[in-house]
């Protein structure tokens, strides 16, 4: 008799979907057991609460598999849960990143007593140890109570009995990934190319970095393996011809580690030139090695961003987190190599981690605004299960002081077996230590918005090249921003209406924020926007679309005024400002609109000055009987947008819902002699 197995990698759908890529983890895991298990099994992979609901309505499974991940726990407990109370003989088994890591495992057993309806739990990479854990189970004829009673010690295992907690011996990591068969190659995904997941892949496992805020910095990822180029090269292909949202995304920690990596990006430069496709790579790129990144970023062009991921820059801060990056002068390199081409580039610092303090988060900031970086993403400190950041010690030893929030987009109403539920999801974000106030961390997030204003996307990346050949570092016009911004009348009540929104969305405990969300009216006001967003993206979404031409304003009264402390306004600058100013909003605004052309006549060449990336001295472009500028998408740019709308929605909310995702200058109209 074949053995139903179902692999639930669910996604929160209550006003979006949330975690809207491929469910990668449980495709692996299941195409390794289909493979060796072969006929045996037959396995079911699901992404949508409706599709796993409609499924149990059909089907019980004999072994229902849940991929644990702090977006989804909740709702994957929800219909575990339910599945068990309805069929007590379905073995249900989570796994994924999601759980403590403590070595006395006091932690772990307290997590499987708190989610009882869990029978098993497998630790650490699964393909293998979920396959020899079915054998054991098949052996016993499923029969999880049986396998409980004699204490079996499966590997990577964990479960409680009575007052005991068992841990099954630890599996080593497989060495050769390409013995783990590919989900793609085999069908297994097929069902996944919609018009809302983007496809997420892997060309290698395992992060040689011990970074304490992140699960992977655990000693056991450290080493590392590679998928075969040809496996690769197959998968890419194999995506390219399926594919109908425009961008790819990799599940890599470190792409751009190998040198084969090289190969894969000549691989997706040729599909972007023959297809179109991908419009952007999505990944994480390596750490320490800036002269591979930037060679790939020479091939991808626009299509990848080069990142110089820093998380701080204070070497008391890098000591606490146990982390190392190359230095300013190594990414200054790397940043003005990438701008002489087309690429975009970011970094990402971590508010609030162990001995921050304003003065630290801020210079980090500005750190990283000096190099020119035109993404600069500034992230709260998350306390991730599994990751050593969020242990006892680290807890104790920086005196944290936690809120607790709903994740955004990750709760909904959902139904299984004709029976109606709630869930959300929550996390721990450290808003404070021994060394960072609360009130610094407010003013802190308050400095965050304004940058994801002001900088991000390259929004006024023009202006700020006329600053950088006046010798004006960005820094300056940022610290101008942070001193005069928030009491701006025309912006004030953003920054006044974040922080409220913020401050709500926060408890001082789980015991409040459960208690509030058992309250009947909670679940609407998530779902009706009044709670539950992304503050900084959501505000910044605002910002855009409402408030686009008084951010403009500000931006260049700033700049000016920094122009004129340094002698650098003459005669020509305001006529050039205000055309910049002009031709920067038809080029970057009104971003959910799809109006496919504006002409405007300007007396500067802003096609040349395009052409040139504005690093050249703009009054040397001066047209005194001015020419006729277009500004438009063209078709390939109308249907990737169009892709974008229907994959994260054409509000507010879903711009800041793309925002994070993806990088915004994909929204920008094309600019071209009338």
């Amino acid at each position: 008799m074949t053995i139903e197995i179902s692999f639930a990698d669910l996604s929160h759908t209550g006003k979006t979907v949330d975690a809207n890529f491929f469910p990668l983890g449980s495709g692996f895991v299941a195409a390794y057991a289909q493979e060796y298990l072969g006929d045996e099994i037959n396995v079911q992979l699901f992404k949508y609460p409706t599709d796993f609901a409609d499924y149990l309505g059909e089907t019980i499974p004999r072994i229902a598999c849940f991929a644990n991940y702090s977006w989804n726990l909740n709702l994957n407990y929800e219909f575990a849960r339910r599945l068990k109370e309805r069929h007590p003989g379905v073995v249900i088994i989570f796994g994924g990143p999601n759980y403590p890591v403590e070595e006395d495992g006091g932690e772990q057993e307290m997590f499987l007593r708190t989610h009882s309806a869990i029978d098993l739990y497998v630790d650490g990479e699964g393909e293998a140890a979920f396959t020899e854990l079915y054998k054991i189970l098949a052996g016993l004829d499923f029969d999880v109570e049986e396998f409980k009673t004699q204490e079996t010690q499966a590997p990577n295992t964990h479960y409680v009995l009575g007052k005991k907690f068992i841990r099954g011996p630890s599996l080593p990591r497989i060495k050769d990934v390409n013995t783990i068969p590919s989900p793609f190659l085999n069908g297994m995904m097929d069902k996944f190319f919609d018009d809302t997941l983007t496809p997420l892949m892997q060309s290698h496992r395992g992060c040689p970095y011990s970074c304490v805020f992140c699960h992977d910095g655990i000693k056991y990822m450290s080493k590392m393996s590679r998928f075969t180029q040809e496996r690769i090269d197959a998968e890419i292909t194999y995506i390219q011809e399926r594919s109908i949202l425009p961008d790819l995304c990799f599940a890599d920690l470190n792409f751009g580690i190998y040198k084969e990596d090289l190969d894969t990006a000549h691989l997706l430069a040729g599909l972007q030139k023959k297809h179109g496709w991908p419009k952007v790579v999505q990944s994480s790129p390596a750490k320490n090695n800036k002269d591979r990144l930037i060679e790939i970023s020479r091939i991808l062009e626009d299509g990848f961003l080069v990142s110089a991921s820093v998380q701080h820059t204070d070497p008391e801060v890098l000591e606490n987190i146990k982390r190392s990056n190359i230095s300013l002068g190594q990414l200054a390199d790397m940043a003005r190599e990438t701008t002489e081409g087309k690429t975009g580039s970011y970094s990402e610092v971590i508010l609030c981690l162990p001995g921050d303090t304003r003065e630290k988060h801020k210079r980090s900031v500005f750190d990283m605004l000096d190099l020119g970086l035109n993404e600069m993403r500034m992230y709260q400190f998350i306390l991730l299960a599994g990751s050593e950041g969020a242990s006892k010690e680290y807890r104790n030893k920086f005196e944290y002081d936690i809120r607790y929030r709903v994740l955004p987009r990750c709760f909904g109403n959902y139904r299984i077996f004709d029976e109606d539920f709630t869930t959300f999801e929550f996390h721990e974000v450290c808003v404070g230590n021994s060394t960072l106030s609360y009130e610094d961390y407010v003013q802190c997030r308050r400095f965050n918005l304004m940058v994801e204003i002001f900088n991000n996307g390259g929004i006024f990346e023009e202006l700020l090249m006329l600053l950088d050949r006046e010798g004006i570092a960005r820094s300056a016009f940022f610290k101008k921003l942070d001193e005069n911004v928030y009491s701006n009348d025309a912006l004030a009540h953003i920054f006044r209406d974040y922080k409220e929104d913020e401050d709500k969305n926060f408890w001082s405990s789980k015991e409040e924020l459960e208690t509030f969300l058992k309250t009947p009216e909670a679940i609407e006001k998530y779902l009706s926007g009044e709670y539950g967003a992304n503050q900084i993206m959501q505000f910044r979404s605002l910002a855009f679309v409402e408030h686009m031409d008084d951010v403009s304003a500000i931006a260049f009264a700033t700049a000016r005024k920094l122009l004129d402390e340094v002698g650098a306004v003459h005669e020509q600058t305001d006529d050039y400002l205000g055309e910049l100013a002009q031709y920067i909003k038809l080029k970057k605004s009104d971003l959910l609109s799809l109006e496919q052309s504006v002409k405007r006549t300007f007396h500067y060449d802003f096609v040349k000055l395009s052409g040139v990336r504005f690093k050249e001295d703009p009054f040397d472009f001066g047209v005194p009987g001015g020419l006729d500028i277009s500004f438009n998408y063209s078709d390939k740019q109308f249907q990737d947008i169009s892709a974008y709308f229907q994959q994260y929605g054409r509000t507010i909310t879903g711009l800041g819902h793309f925002m994070q995702r993806a990088y915004v200058a994909s929204l920008y109209r094309d600019v071209h002699y009338a």
